[in-house]
């Protein structure tokens, strides 16, 4: 109550997020956004107007009032009661009421910020025992730049302050090493880069006698300062040399803390006490197959209730009943990768229609991609039934989830048995999957069954069937029937470490393994879901047998196993726990590594432009997250992903704003051309003028054909709008500025300005002349545009020589269609149809 020592409702923020009424834990809404609304309402105590939070935390495509009415009313329903309205909001404004709250973050600046001298050892020992964790850890949203922005800073102000407080202690305490060993290691995991901290550990492990442990930290903390070019000091070599005084000392190495586990048992008892929805899911399935009725089953519940596990039964019952089986499961780190789902499933089963498909095809649209794999499904169908298996589709991109809705409404009458496994709750932070599920719905073919907790006898046999001498009673109590907790508390009490949280069983886990085997491990949860021994070898600097023991160390103490797809961590929860056990500030540093390694091999690669995007966003280097979302643009272009092009766009010219002026000008003239490809304009008059303003200050700047670029992304709005004088002006400047560019660049802008002489009809002789001094400096150095080919092919066909303008458009489509140029691969075939159309030819 208020004025009370107790409060009656607890905010916790560092460490798994929760909020507990009169000392009992609420359920949370699972939605992600909707916890980050209040985070940022009760740490923050003002008024906000409903279009900021909005902006905050919804893109503009959704319904952003909306989807904000619906978290609000969730955290009503958690925070308010009868005496006391929390969450205070009218028409206009939102705000938070602290009235009755305590927040552990602002509890944690009460500590620090008055100072220690008046604090004793045991109040400091409660505070660090007590505020562990990172803030607001897995609730980053990295795709919302302001909130992430908010986010980042507030989260260094807690990093400081929890390392004020572990730095203290670890001073007060460093002559009783046992002691202090525990806030050492909270330090160095808090701050690894920091020499004096871990000099501090090294120290204490010294101290203990544990010298091949301090061995391992030096050696690992001399390693991670390389990551970073910094040279060490020294701190860490004399804090080791204290070992040389202690020579006679016996020598006490830590033991292991528990024996590996064999997780063959759990494999085949993963299913125990799921009859009945076996049993649904096979009657249904025969339903399908014999009444040629397509249907979809959506699997829901908590995070490792067991959704994976039926749907790996469902999938092996469908190989066994002999249909086309296509599974795969969507990923968070890859939810910008367009038809990642459709990809990833058809790559298992048949990757010349991945080729044809989503490499080189004759389509002009991404309609055309859903017709075909419509058809493709179709056909499948005739000669046998269709599983479609997908997994956590709450992470799905817009175009799997597009795809998916058109494939089954085409094939309504087909025998197409669809599952999906989704998270319960977290479908709300995902507009295009509810569409899908509101679509499925309406057709009346989609059914929803919750996966609920596993009866206690179950979680008993469960647990046995495990760790035959584990208290399996009393941990069936514990675990609230998840059998993937019961699973890891049977583990750890097989280890002597039971009675713990869940993210401290993994943390355990990881510990056992050495310095090298958990850096291994860390790099590969960064890494998640794709686990590549030779990009771990690149990032590590180990060798491939290394790492491969390893994996063979990490798979027997059941963090890893393997898959259809290769080795991967045994569950999400797992490598999720892995990632949070690395200091924000190292992932952030690892993310970018990994990103920098990519940047040079992501432009034709679709997985590896989402992957680079993905991992440049999570760097906190605003340049290298711009020029990836350009890069994943440019590929979601290819292969007419526009919407997610679109989303990109939002997300770089955000992060675009933070550079310094010469770099900023460059990537958001890149961006607005990925923009301009995507869609049609809202106000072209006013995109016009700013990519001209841009094109000036890329002039301004130095960067030549960036400004070459503006001004004909210029040129070409005016064009299609008919405004025709300020096209032609605004490509003459183009072909101005690229004479004293590159020799390639002098080429790119003269052809670009005589195809849009040409396109205007005008100054066509100019346009010619433009042409054929491009031809030849082209000639001579091999060069090939496609403008060149687009600009002489219309030419030709203002002379009625349609012959050779087929052949130039020809090659101007094949040059665009090798780069992913929809736009203007587009363009070429529209010339291509016109010329056939002259000729009297009407081909089908």
């Amino acid at each position: 109550m208020v004025g009370t020592t107790v409060s009656e409702i607890e905010l916790k923020f560092l460490g798994e997020f929760q909020v507990i009424r009169h000392g009992q834990p609420m359920t949370l809404p699972p939605s992600k956004k909707t916890r980050a609304l209040l985070a940022y309402l009760s740490l923050n105590p003002k008024r906000f107007r409903r279009e900021t939070l909005c902006e905050l935390l919804w893109e503009i495509p959704d319904d952003p009032r909306g989807s904000l009415r619906w978290s609000l009313s969730k955290l009503r329903g958690l925070v308010d009661d009868e005496q006391q309205q929390r969450i205070v909001a009218d028409r206009n404004t939102v705000s938070f009421s602290r009235a009755g709250v305590s927040i552990d973050v602002l509890e944690l600046a009460g500590v620090a910020d008055k100072g220690f001298d008046s604090v004793s050892t045991d109040c400091l020992e409660s505070a660090a025992q007590k505020y562990q964790g990172n803030f607001m850890e897995d609730l980053e949203l990295t795709n919302f730049y302001d909130f992430h922005a908010w986010y980042v800073a507030e989260r260094g102000q807690v990093v400081r302050r929890q390392e004020e407080i572990l730095d203290e202690l670890v001073k007060r305490l460093i002559q009783e090493p046992l002691r202090a060993l525990p806030y050492a290691r909270s330090l160095v995991s808090l701050s690894p880069y920091s020499e004096a901290y871990r000099g501090y550990l090294i120290q204490i492990l010294v101290d203990l006698k544990r010298r091949k442990e301090a061995q391992q930290q030096f050696e690992l903390g001399m390693k991670i300062l390389r990551e970073v070019n910094e040279t060490p000091s020294g701190i860490m070599h004399a804090a080791l040399q204290g070992s040389a005084m202690k020579q006679a000392l016996p020598e006490i190495e830590r033991e292991e803390t528990g024996a590996p586990v064999s997780v063959g048992t759990v494999v085949e008892s993963r299913l125990l006490g799921r009859e009945q929805e076996t049993a649904c899911l096979a009657g249904l399935m025969s339903d399908v197959f014999e009444r040629r009725q397509a249907r979809f089953v959506l699997l829901s519940g908590e995070p490792g209730i067991g959704k994976s596990s039926l749907l790996g039964w469902i999938a092996e019952l469908a190989r066994e009943s002999g249909a086309c089986l296509l599974q795969a499961s969507a990923y968070e780190s890859e939810a910008i990768r367009p038809f990642a789902m459709w990809i990833d499933a058809l790559s298992q089963h048949d990757t010349k229609t991945v080729a044809d498909l989503f490499g080189s095809r004759e389509g002009e649209n991404r309609d055309y991609l859903f017709d075909s794999l419509s058809a493709y499904i179709a056909g499948k169908s005739e000669v046998q039934p269709v599983v479609l298996v997908f997994d956590d589709i709450h992470w799905s991109d817009e175009s799997s989830a597009a795809a998916l809705h058109y494939v089954t409404r085409m094939n309504r009458n087909k025998p197409l048995l669809g599952i999906l496994g989704a998270r319960e709750g977290e479908l709300q932070d995902n507009m295009p999957v509810q569409q899908l599920l509101r679509g499925l719905g309406h057709d009346n073919i989609l059914q929803t069954m919750t996966i609920g907790p596993l009866a206690r006898g179950t979680v008993e046999a469960l647990i046995r069937s495990v760790a035959p001498d584990a208290d399996a009673e009393r941990l069936a109590g514990e675990c609230s029937g998840n059998p993937l907790f019961a699973i890891e508390l049977a583990r750890a009490e097989q280890a002597g470490n039971s009675g713990r949280p869940f993210s401290d069983l993994v943390r355990e886990r990881l510990a056992r393994l050495d310095t090298e085997g958990g850096e291994v491990l860390r790099w590969a949860a960064v890494l998640s879901p794709r686990l590549e021994v030779q990009r771990l070898g690149e990032l590590t600097g180990l060798s491939g047998d290394r790492i491969g023991v390893i994996f063979e160390v990490a798979e027997r103490h059941g963090m890893l196993k393997m898959t259809s797809d290769g080795l991967r961590f045994s569950h999400n929860l797992i490598a999720r726990g892995v990632y949070n056990d690395i200091s924000p500030v190292r992932r952030q540093f690892m993310h970018r590594r990994i990103a920098e390694l990519m940047e040079n091999n992501a432009r034709t690669d679709l997985g590896q432009a989402a992957e680079l995007a993905h991992h440049a966003v999570n760097s906190g280097d605003p340049g290298l997250a711009a020029r990836s979302l350009v890069t994943a643009g440019q590929m979601c272009l290819r292969f007419f992903a526009n919407d997610e092009a679109l989303s990109l766009t939002r997300r770089g010219l955000e992060m675009a704003e933070k550079l310094n002026d010469t770099e900023r000008v460059c990537v958001t003239i890149d961006l607005h051309n990925v923009r301009l490809a995507a869609a049609p304009l809202d106000d072209w008059e006013t995109a016009a003028t700013t990519y001209a303003g841009l094109a000036e200050q890329a002039l301004d700047y130095g960067h030549l054909n960036h400004a070459r670029l503006g001004y004909q992304m210029s040129a070409y709005v005016r064009w299609a709008h008919g405004q025709w004088s300020g096209a032609q002006e605004e490509s003459l400047q183009a072909e101005r500025v690229a004479r004293g560019a590159t020799e390639d660049e002098h080429i790119m802008g003269m052809a670009e300005t005589a195809k849009c002489l040409a396109l205007l009809e005008r100054d066509l002789p100019q346009a010619e002349a433009m042409v054929m001094e491009a031809r030849s400096m082209a000639d001579r150095k091999h060069f090939r545009y496609y403008a060149l080919s687009t600009a002489s092919g219309m030419l030709r066909y203002h002379e009625n020589q349609l012959d050779q303008a087929e052949e130039m458009f020809m090659d101007a489509r094949t040059l665009c269609k090798s780069g992913g140029d929809r736009v203007n691969e587009y363009q070429a075939n529209e010339y291509l149809v016109m010329i056939d159309l002259q000729r009297n030819n009407y081909r089908q």
